[in-house]
C-alpha cells in the first residue's frame, strides 16, 4: 500500500521512436529520411538546422499510406547540407501486443469509423 499525499503527475513519451541528432553549428537545409530495406523512403522530417541537441518523434507510419511499418530494419539518414550520416534502426512489434500490423491498423480505422456515426 501506498500511504502518501503527493499525486505523481507525469507526461508519457510520444509514440514512436525518437530520433537524436547534434550539429555543432547552424546549416541551411536539414532532412531527415527513413528508409526500408528495399530503399523506399517510409518518412521524410525537416528538421531544427539551429547548432544543438534536436529529437524529431518517427511514429512508425508510412509516409504515404499512414500504415504502421512491419518489423524490420530502417535506416535513418541526416542529411546537413549535403553531409549526409546514416544509422541503422531496428522495429520490432511489441510482444505484448501480439495482433498483426494490419489487423491493429484496421482496428484504427474501425474505431475512428464507429467514433464518426456515434457522432
Amino acid at each position: 500500500r501506498f500511504y502518501g499525499y503527493r499525486r505523481f503527475v507525469g507526461t508519457n513519451p510520444p509514440t514512436g521512436s525518437q530520433l537524436t541528432y547534434a550539429l555543432q553549428k547552424p546549416v541551411k537545409r536539414l532532412q531527415v529520411t527513413v528508409t526500408d530495406i528495399e530503399g523506399k523512403v517510409v518518412g521524410q522530417f525537416n528538421g531544427s538546422n539551429k547548432a544543438g541537441l534536436h529529437q524529431i518523434n518517427w511514429n512508425l507510419r508510412q509516409r504515404k499510406s499512414n500504415g504502421r511499418v512491419k518489423s524490420g530494419t530502417y535506416l535513418i539518414t541526416l542529411n546537413a547540407d549535403g553531409k549526409k550520416s546514416a544509422h541503422p534502426l531496428t522495429v520490432i512489434q511489441d510482444p505484448v501486443y501480439s495482433a498483426s500490423t494490419l489487423t491493429f491498423d484496421e482496428s484504427e480505422r474501425l474505431r475512428k469509423l464507429k467514433k464518426v456515426t456515434d457522432d
